[in-house]
């Protein structure tokens, strides 16, 4: 409680009495005791600046900032509809019941077979929220688990779904026993019916 508390108060006095605040916690706590919690505190500012610029590197846009990118224009989603069959170690990278399995330009037409198989609908997104919407859920790999020949300088992840985002079929008032695939032309989606996994 005291570590929490010293952080307020040094965030919430910075600009003008930080010096004054970390000789009375010197006073307080010891020298010791002080120069560990500042360490610690630069040490989670800096890993946290750290994390949020490689994952920008890594080119992994926010929700709120892909809907802030770019102009809404209507797009068709086929979503995978169906719960997969058997165990899932048997068949792994298959698509999940609401996997966005694809999205195309509102004009396009589904053939029969698509339209039988998956959920077909429309939905207003940014050009960034559907790249957003078909990338796989990866992890980084640590660097004791990559390839001894994998170049030192590229991230390498492992994919664990095959997506990252799913379509929450609840939202779009689909049952959850309804597997029958179809296309639903009188509605338009918003981003609110998308979720992370």
């Amino acid at each position: 409680m005291r570590f929490f508390r010293l952080c307020f108060i040094i965030l919430k006095n910075l600009p003008r009495a930080i010096f004054e605040e970390i000789r009375e916690r010197v006073r307080s706590f010891g020298l010791g005791k002080t120069i560990l919690i500042l360490i610690i505190l630069i040490a989670a500012v800096s890993g946290g600046f750290w994390y949020f610029e490689k994952r920008s590197k890594d080119g992994d846009v926010m929700l709120e900032k892909a809907a802030k990118a770019g102009e809404l224009t209507e797009r068709k989603m086929m979503i995978q509809i169906e719960n997969p069959k058997g165990n899932p170690a048997d068949i792994p990278g298959r698509y999940e019941r609401g996997d966005i399995v694809l999205i195309l330009s509102a004009d396009h037409q589904f053939s029969d077979a698509e339209k039988a198989g998956f959920l077909i609908v429309k939905m207003k997104l940014t050009g960034e929220q559907a790249e957003l919407m078909v990338r796989a859920k990866e992890e980084d790999l640590k660097k004791s688990d990559r390839p001894e020949d994998a170049p030192k300088d590229e991230p390498m992840a492992k994919t664990l779904k095959r997506r990252r985002f799913t379509a929450d079929l609840s939202k779009m008032g689909i049952a959850s026993n309804d597997e029958k695939g179809r296309e639903i032309e009188d509605n338009v989606f918003e981003w609110e019916v998308v979720e992370e996994k």
